[in-house]
């Protein structure tokens, strides 16, 4: 409890300092200037058959504080820049950080950033959650990407073109191993306006990981259901994460979709496996609103009208681990409804149906009901 006061304690008090430095800024522009956001998500699910945490009951309900985050940003002049983010995970009630990078823009056609951030890997995966058409990101992109690390990162954002390339340090549990990360991810959008965009992408991750586990341990794509696809714990030498990603815009209606696998040479060679999963994914908006599209990832949506934005949603998605003996190939179908009242404040409804190969808590399909409330500050 002493432990749980102390991180709000010292949470409390960035946030008061980040307060305070941006009334400064604000008549003062030439110390730089500091900005302070965050969101916070409220989860509510009815969930049934393979979602559910045991054979007891035929139907739970879950709510939960899904994310609660504060960012803070400091830009001290057109080349350095700052960004801190900190956030409340109600699993093990704790505080974390999230983002904590330095970044400098002075190079030529090219940023530096150091620091911990997330990996250039996947078009949802950096899509950020608070812009995100569904709930949660798909499976196979929750399963097959990389997350935050802590290392070094060149990108650049030329015309159409987007590209980045890391070397990041990877958290191990063995402290006589070293593992790292050298990532790479190349967009390019041929077309791309306010109404229109075409997006291509390739990601790609090489972890060096000597003998450190990787483990797959996944939910449908509900936060608050029950961990229904696995892969068991494997002892890797390197792993090879790929994605190939292509969405697209017409007005009202949008497209996409990524394949992503993770090929696995494993201490063990005989242990050596493949995994693969992929989504697709589409959405249609009732009124006059479309979605915004900048340097190779997806952005909030703003309404055109003070009557607020409505937009009909679906997606499929596949996640195969059966390369193992604990594994299986999982499937969600998705259909969802989302209601922007306006950038800051959203609503969502999102209907799941999923079907496992194989048995789970007494049942290889499952349906769920989840709601959400999201405010952006």
């Amino acid at each position: 409890m002493n432990d749980m006061r102390n991180r709000w304690s010292v949470l409390g008090c960035v946030i008061f300092v980040a307060l305070q430095a941006n009334q400064a800024a604000a008549g003062e522009s030439d110390v730089g200037k500091t900005r302070l956001s965050g969101v916070i998500m409220l989860d509510y699910a009815l969930v049934e058959g393979v979602n559910r945490d045991s054979e007891t009951n035929s139907r739970e309900f879950n709510s939960e504080v899904r994310k609660a985050r504060i960012d803070i940003k400091h830009q001290l002049n057109e080349s350095w820049s700052a960004k801190l983010q900190l956030g409340f995970n109600e699993e093990d009630s704790s505080s974390e950080v999230g983002d904590a990078y330095i970044r400098y823009r002075g190079l030529n056609q090219a940023v530096l950033t150091m620091g911990q951030f997330k990996e250039p890997f996947g078009l949802e995966n950096l899509t950020s959650s608070k812009n995100t058409t569904f709930l949660e990101r798909s499976m196979a992109t929750r399963a097959l990407s990389s997350g935050k690390n802590q290392g070094v990162m060149l990108s650049g954002s030329p015309s159409d073109f987007t590209w980045a390339f890391s070397l990041m340090e990877i958290e191990n549990e063995n402290k006589e191993a070293a593992p790292y990360a050298v990532d790479g991810r190349f967009t390019w959008a041929p077309i791309n306006d306010t109404k229109q965009v075409l997006h291509l992408g390739v990601s790609t991750s090489l972890r060096k990981l000597d003998g450190e586990i990787f483990e797959i341990d996944e939910r449908i794509e509900l936060h608050s259901s029950e961990k229904i696809i696995e892969s068991g714990e494997i002892e890797v030498d390197q792993m090879q994460l790929n994605a190939l990603e292509l969405a697209m815009v017409k007005d009202a209606f949008s497209f996409q979709t990524e394949y992503l696998s993770a090929d696995i040479e494993a201490t063990a060679s005989s242990n050596d496996v493949m995994f693969d999963g992929y989504y697709l994914q589409a959405s249609f908006f009732l009124s006059q609103d479309t979605r915004r599209y900048k340097k190779g990832v997806f952005t909030g949506v703003k309404p055109a009208s003070h009557d607020g934005a409505w937009e009909l949603t679906a997606r499929y998605s596949e996640l195969n681990t059966q390369d193992v003996a604990q594994g299986n190939k999982v499937n969600t179908t998705i259909v969802g409804l989302n209601y922007y009242y306006d950038q800051n404040v959203r609503l969502m409804t999102n209907f799941l149906h999923t079907q496992s190969s194989e048995e789970i808590n007494g049942s290889d399909t499952g349906n769920a009901l989840a709601f959400r409330a999201q405010y952006v500050f």
